[in-house]
């Protein structure tokens, strides 16, 4: 399991939110942590897989298939998906990601996921836009 980001923790608690680490995590597939707290006055626990930051400020990647050539961290069991950015953090439903990575015809998919890679272990990463994932976000945490 990855080590949390301490500053993303402090993030979270200080909007009423609380990370529950100790977990299953055979029982799940690229699931990090459970992000717990209340939505509409009900509890709500949603399953987390966090992505670090990158040195690219304009991009960020995601696995298609992993370099066992299997679904890649797109795919997994996750409810949400945190990118951690250089200003923010970007909370985003996993499954808004697929679609609008599956919705695009070839074409756009050119324009929209400019760079994908495949390489010789089976790897397929695409790249995405920050300022395009900021649109289809749940939120955006400033840091």
């Amino acid at each position: 399991m990855k080590e949390i980001c301490s500053e993303f923790e402090k993030n979270a608690n200080s909007k009423g939110y609380k990370i529950k680490k100790k977990f299953n995590s055979k029982a799940f597939n690229y699931v990090d942590f459970f992000l717990e707290g209340l939505e509409n006055g009900k509890p709500k626990s949603l399953k987390v897989f966090f992505k670090k930051k990158s040195k690219n400020k304009k991009f960020i990647w995601i696995e298609i298939k992993n370099n066992k050539g299997q679904p890649g961290w797109i795919f997994g069991d996750s409810d949400i998906v945190i990118f951690e950015t250089h200003k923010s953090y970007i909370l985003i439903d996993r499954k808004k990601i697929i679609n609008f990575y599956m919705n695009h015809s070839y074409a756009e998919n050119l324009k929209q996921f400019p760079k994908t890679i495949e390489s010789k272990n089976k790897e397929k990463l695409s790249s995405i836009s920050i300022s395009k994932l900021k649109k289809i976000s749940i939120a955006n945490w400033e840091k």
